[in-house]
């Protein structure tokens, strides 16, 4: 068994009155996710990593004891609190949920609708569903069910959850990997296409009316090998000098879902050096590939910065680093601002960014044209349109005008 299968008020009532309600009225729905115990954990453990553990239980407390919306509360509360919770990884925690919902929940009822689905789901880029898909393909690897898993919560929360099935046929792209995992012996860890041309074939064979689907079940394949790489698990690594010439082996088909999940991990590999990530970009002799990674690469770069708020000099030498630069600074950095985003409020500090007074109006009207776009991916249009009302008078117009 593979050990990617292992847990991991009344109308007069008077303003202060209805404040102190609301407060209230917080307070209650978070003190059932045991405040004191998530306190607990951040003054007992000096290392971040129990830490971090100490609060993985008490959300899985928290999921098995009142169900999954407790568990988002739990990890909500911890999020906006515990800047180290933040800093590791949000992407990776959210993960994590999935995985105790998929193990601790949905197998002792294995039916999709008997599971509920909050909104704060989507937190740190719809972490949850990569964790939960991945070990529901895992043990299904079928294309067939993969198209009824997919349709089917398109169906039910696309209205809630704008990007979920681009989401879902991503997180199918894990399982497919994960199930590939069981059947490569340890005489081939380290062969690429061992492990990945069996659930690359699976992503091409898949039903679905568009490509983008297809594109993203590729990625999710891939997105499991830099994590193998990253650890230095199953024979793979990185080549520091030339960390995406791993994508050259592949077909040219394949090769652009390699390039975009690699990118995710240059950030490490050129010390969040603006002009490091470009050198390394620009080693793809394909000019449109080489302005992807670097566009994504950058959004990694800001997603593992948030937390200590060094985005800001990471983005101030991205926008000086020259005009070729300069034009792809503003969207990456408001893309990885949202992915690690606080639940529900994802937008919050990229309207921050955009507010910065060093920016100049070119800049800054690029910025929110940049986070008005980005809205539809996390919130429904009629959220999407109060988040509009957060933007500068000047710019909320642009900002109804610009969703697609």
């Amino acid at each position: 068994m593979s050990k990617n299968r292992i847990l991991f008020s009344g109308a007069g009532c008077f303003l202060l009155l209805c404040l102190g309600w609301l407060v209230w009225s917080f307070l209650v729905s978070v003190s059932s996710n045991n405040i004191s115990a998530i306190t607990a954990c951040a003054q007992e453990f000096t290392g971040q990593s129990e830490r971090i553990n100490c609060w993985y239980r008490l959300i899985e407390k928290e999921i098995i004891k009142d169900g999954v919306p407790a568990g988002m509360h739990a990890f909500t509360y911890i999020y906006d609190n515990y800047p180290d919770f933040v800093s590791t990884g949000c992407h990776v925690h959210a993960h994590k949920v999935g995985d105790m919902v998929y193990y601790g929940v949905y197998l002792a009822d294995p039916r999709l609708e008997a599971l509920e689905y909050p909104d704060s789901l989507t937190a740190c880029g719809y972490g949850f569903f990569h964790g939960f898909l991945e070990h529901l393909i895992q043990d299904h690897p079928t294309t067939k069910f993969v198209t009824e898993t997919c349709e089917w919560m398109s169906e039910r929360l696309e209205e809630r959850m704008p990007a979920i099935r681009t989401i879902c046929y991503h997180g199918s792209g894990h399982g497919f990997t994960l199930a590939q995992v069981e059947k490569v012996p340890q005489a081939q860890w380290g062969d690429l296409i061992a492990f990945t041309k069996d659930p690359l074939e699976k992503c091409d064979a898949l039903s679905v009316p568009r490509e983008i689907e297809r594109e993203e079940c590729r990625e999710g394949v891939f997105n499991v090998l830099i994590n193998w790489a990253e650890g230095g698990e199953y024979g793979f690594s990185f080549n520091r000098d030339n960390p995406l010439v791993i994508c050259d082996a592949f077909e040219k088909k394949w090769r652009h879902a390699c390039y975009y999940e690699f990118s995710q991990k240059l950030d490490h590999i050129a010390r969040r050096d603006v002009m490091e990530l470009w050198r390394v970009a620009n080693k793809i002799k394909d000019r449109d590939e080489a302005s992807v990674v670097f566009r994504v690469a950058m959004a990694g770069a800001v997603q593992q910065t948030i937390a200590d708020g060094t985005y800001i000099g990471l983005t101030k030498k991205c926008l000086l680093a020259g005009p070729q630069v300069e034009n792809m600074c503003i969207e990456s950095i408001v893309n990885g601002l949202f992915e690690h985003g606080s639940p529900r409020k994802e937008h919050d500090k990229a309207l921050a960014f955009c507010m910065e007074e060093w920016l100049n109006d070119a800049q800054r009207t690029q910025c929110y044209t940049a986070v008005a776009t980005r809205l539809l991916r996390f919130h429904t249009r009629e959220d999407a349109d109060d988040d509009c009302r957060d933007f500068p008078k000047e710019y909320q117009s642009m900002c109804l005008r610009a969703r697609p």
